[in-house]
């Protein structure tokens, strides 16, 4: 004899570019998670990493069959300090996660250079949304005229911050490994990229 719980699989969907999502009908209720896009880290001879994206995660109940859902993507922060985009769940939901900020280059020593600042969550936080703020990127340090590595991005909630750049210069720092994640610094040369963002949808 069969027994019938009544209880689904869930589908889940993995959206790494801006476009809209439509709310398929027999749905109970969404679980969708969004982080934004990582800074990307600084490079000169004192050089910050970058910060990482905010993270929400947010339950809707009974969502409503057909409605449109707007997303957009954060942007990777791009070498050399170039900031993360913001991911943005519009519509009813009404939710941005922030991008890291880049880190910074400082030329001379001694030196020293930010990491880029940490993503936020902004917009409709009911008592359904989980709101977590990414990561600042390290410090980054020059002295006596020697370049210190550049220091390392900030990890995302997914994790993979980017490594400390290598010495000495004109190489290329470490990019995040994982969505949301800064980019790591540089001494000189090009700095590691900040990583996109994403939003993943998950229909019960």
């Amino acid at each position: 004899m069969a027994l019938t719980t009544g209880l689904r699989l869930p589908t889940i969907t993995t959206i790494t570019a801006s476009g809209n999502y439509t709310v398929p009908a027999g749905i109970a209720y969404l679980r969708i998670r969004a982080v934004g896009g990582g800074g990307a880290g600084g490079a000169s001879t004192a050089s910050g990493g970058g910060g990482s994206g905010g993270y929400f995660e947010v339950i809707v109940r009974r969502p409503t069959a057909g409605e449109v859902i707007p997303i957009t993507i954060g942007a990777a922060g791009a070498p050399n300090g170039g900031g993360g985009g913001n991911t943005v769940v519009g519509g009813s939901i009404n939710l941005t996660a922030t991008g890291g900020g880049g880190g910074a280059g400082v030329g001379g020593a001694p030196a020293a250079a930010s990491g880029g600042g940490a993503g936020t969550v902004t917009g409709t936080i009911t008592a359904d949304v989980i709101a977590i703020d990414g990561q600042w990127g390290g410090t980054g340090f020059g002295t006596g005229g020697v370049g210190y590595m550049g220091y390392g991005g900030g990890s995302a909630f997914f994790g993979g911050g980017g490594e400390n750049g290598s010495f000495p210069s004109g190489g290329v720092g470490k990019t995040g490994t994982a969505y949301g994640a800064g980019g790591g610094g540089q001494y000189t040369g090009t700095a590691g990229a900040g990583v996109q963002g994403v939003v993943i949808i998950e229909e019960h």
